[in-house]
């Protein structure tokens, strides 16, 4: 009967984990760094997979990082690599955690075991579930992006072409498959021309001609294409001979904010094609005019109704009005985190607001004064929704610490190993 209530409470505690509403896990308390090791060493698969998903949503900064490494949780998520599949996927995605831009971290994990548990991960590419091998690329990524190993021309193939075979998963795996593909790429000219020779660019463009595409999907697809635009003439033009430059124009007035913001983010790419007046002209009226006002051919500036402002922190926020047709348009904002990059990278210094301003007309007036006013307006709403999800967190704080409880009860009555 015990062992139903642990499997129960750890089951919804998982669950839980999954959602970004819930409290993260302070990992500096004694106490609590104890629980989580307490979990990863349990043989209860439900209770392991609990301490990885703890791992995952709580683990952000590099001195959580550097903590649990230096508390030996890396060494028990490796540990389940040897579990069962969904043991194996934890582990996986909670190693990902810890080593994501983080040198150190990823220094330790690669002399694990005189480096067999790199070796085990490079393997479980091969793996024939499909989000296995999705995780392990995860890890590989992280490995490859912030150390000095897995820099040879084979791993870097071999991780091209699993996360091209997994982009045609059709659930959550292809989704974030596109992700994972843009941080393989990102900033890494020889593997965007790895990836043109393996036609990354006519895979995603056959993707894009799906009209049935999921918001997230799609988000990926354009963030993708950015990336590998972001530096080769090669990639712009076989991009604009596809003939799916409706498909991009269609995007930046798409309902969700977010595939909004990609679009904005690979147009800035694509337009620096010296075919892209071209192709422009082609276009119905309507598309055509929608993407001179947000990029004038010549101009490096998006204005008007692309990218205005940069805060101080370095978030552009994209404005992009609503699909057309709507009787009463609503501006919309989304943030999107710049990276700081060479000029030909994705996201290159955007525009600030004196820029835009230096286009002194009617429209751009127009513009800021309906944005002024819906900053207001989001402000007044923002507060409303933050005193909710206050109240609503405290309530939830107070479920996880009776469950929290009753699991470090179940523990202090086990006989010590």
């Amino acid at each position: 009967m015990i062992v139903m209530v642990v499997d129960a409470s750890a089951r919804s505690l998982r669950m839980i984990y999954r959602s970004k509403l819930a409290p993260k896990y302070d990992f500096f308390q004694l106490e609590n760094m104890d629980f989580l090791l307490s979990l990863l060493k349990s043989e209860n698969e439900n209770l392991t997979e609990l301490g990885a998903s703890i791992v995952i949503r709580s683990c952000e900064t590099s001195d959580e990082q550097n903590m649990l490494c230096y508390a030996g949780v890396l060494e028990k998520l490796v540990s389940l690599l040897d579990g069962s599949s969904g043991q194996r996927d934890a582990g996986l995605e909670s190693v990902a955690a810890i080593l994501k831009n983080n040198p150190d971290a990823v220094s330790k994990f690669v002399d694990l075991q005189s480096g067999r548990v790199l070796s085990s991960v490079i393997q479980l590419t091969k793996d024939r579930y499909p989000r296995t091998k999705l995780l392990a690329s995860l890890c590989l990524i992280c490995v490859k992006n912030s150390s000095c190993h897995l820099q040879d021309t084979g791993i870097k193939t071999k991780l091209l072409y699993v996360l091209l075979e997994l982009l045609d998963d059709p659930g959550q795996v292809g989704d974030e498959a596109f992700y994972a593909f843009s941080s393989l790429i990102a900033k890494k000219e020889d593997l965007q021309k790895l990836a043109y020779e393996a036609n990354a660019v006519d895979k995603f463009c056959h993707h894009l001609q799906n009209c049935a595409l999921h918001p997230k999907r799609l988000e990926g697809i354009f963030l993708a294409l950015a990336h590998l635009c972001s530096k080769l003439e090669c990639c712009r033009s076989k991009f604009l001979s596809l003939q799916v430059l409706n498909q991009l124009v269609d995007a930046l007035i798409h309902g969700d904010e977010k595939v909004r913001a990609a679009a904005c983010i690979f147009l800035n790419s694509v337009s620096r094609s010296i075919k892209f007046a071209e192709h422009l002209e082609v276009l119905d009226p309507q598309r055509a005019t929608l993407v001179r006002e947000m990029y004038p051919i010549g101009d490096d500036t998006l204005y008007s109704m692309g990218i205005l402002t940069c805060s101080p922190g370095g978030d552009c926020v994209v404005h992009v009005p609503a699909p057309v047709g709507d009787p009463s348009p609503q501006e919309e904002l989304s943030v999107v985190q710049p990276a700081a990059t060479a000029d030909e990278d994705v996201e290159m210094q955007m525009p600030v607001a004196a820029e835009a301003l230096t286009h002194d007309t009617d429209s751009i007036r127009y513009h800021l004064n309906r944005l002024s006013l819906q900053v207001q307006e989001l402000s007044d709403s923002f507060m409303d929704y933050a005193a909710s999800q206050e109240a609503r967190g405290v309530r939830m704080e107070v479920q996880l610490a009776g469950i929290y409880q009753m699991l470090q009860r179940h523990f202090d009555h086990q006989p010590q190993q």
